[in-house]
Parts: structure tokens; C-alpha cells; sequence
């Protein structure tokens, strides 16, 4: 395994914390019982010095968190039996609480230029120009933009 920084942009690196990769596909489903008989045979590291953090069974990924209490070498870790790999682990900062906030009880104009589904399509420029606010818009996806084409009866198509 390759030395993994302790600092990743705001990343800090969970020392002796690993998150351990077994094949989804095997029928083999108490991984945390392996890496424990494993980690005693190979180091000596008793059962007890083993905390598990999360256990994760499903068709997409198969693993063991798990932190250890005591110092032990990485190639501990990289000799269990039948692993797929070894993710280091990182603590994340939580994100910074909003400091501004939209009243609920405000209604908001949609023609103010604000980000809206309305207004990404152009769908109010077809409110505003054509003055149709119903059945018969379409949006279409063009390689360069995004285009309306109205279709009213007994008219051409016209293409914004």
C-alpha cells in the first residue's frame, strides 16, 4: 500500500482506520471475523483491539470498516486473506451553515431573471412574446442551445 498523505485540502487522514474491500460476489459474508483471525495470526493483534465501524453487504461493494487500537504495520492489513484493497479513510469537514435563506411566505417573481426551470428553457419568453401559458410548448436540445418550437394549431412551427 502506498504511504497515504495525512492531509488532503481540508481532508485529515483517520489514523490506523481502514476501510477494507472483499469481493462483492463471494458467498463468504462475516469478513470481519477474517480480518480478525487474520491480524491474530500474522501480528499477534488480539480481537479486542479491532473496533468495527461499518459493515457493508451488497451487489455493488463488500467491506469492513474498522479502527485499531494499537500500533501494527500496514502490511498487517495488506495480508489479509482475500482482500480486494485497502482505502485509507478520511474525516470531511461538515459544510459551513447557510447564512442567508429565501422566506417561504414571499412569492418570487419567475420574470426577475432568478434561476428557474421557466427561464433556463425560455419557456417565459414564450409566456411573455406569445402570451401562451399552456398545451402545445416543446422544448427541444440542440447540440449548441436549447430551443422552444411552438406548435399552435393551423400555424407554423416557430423556433426561438
Amino acid at each position: 500500500m502506498p504511504r497515504t498523505p495525512s492531509v488532503i485540502g481540508d481532508r485529515v487522514l483517520l489514523k490506523n482506520a481502514y476501510l477494507i474491500e472483499f469481493p462483492s460476489d463471494s458467498g463468504h459474508k462475516d469478513h470481519f471475523e477474517t480480518i480478525a483471525k487474520s491480524l491474530k495470526a500474522s501480528h499477534g493483534i488480539p480481537k479486542s483491539a479491532i473496533k468495527p465501524r461499518h459493515i457493508i453487504h451488497s451487489s455493488l461493494f463488500s467491506g469492513v470498516s474498522i479502527l485499531l487500537t494499537v500500533d501494527h504495520p500496514v502490511e498487517a492489513i495488506e495480508m489479509i486473506e482475500g482482500i480486494v484493497a485497502i482505502h485509507p479513510i478520511y474525516i470531511i469537514p461538515a459544510p459551513s451553515p447557510l447564512t442567508t435563506s429565501m422566506n417561504a411566505n414571499v412569492s418570487y417573481d419567475i420574470n426577475t431573471g432568478s434561476i428557474n426551470s421557466h427561464n433556463l428553457t425560455g419557456i417565459t419568453q414564450v409566456h411573455q412574446q406569445l402570451q401562451n401559458f399552456g398545451a402545445g410548448v416543446r422544448v427541444r436540445k440542440s447540440q449548441t442551445s436549447t430551443f422552444l418550437i411552438m406548435f399552435a394549431l393551423c400555424k407554423e412551427p416557430r423556433v426561438f
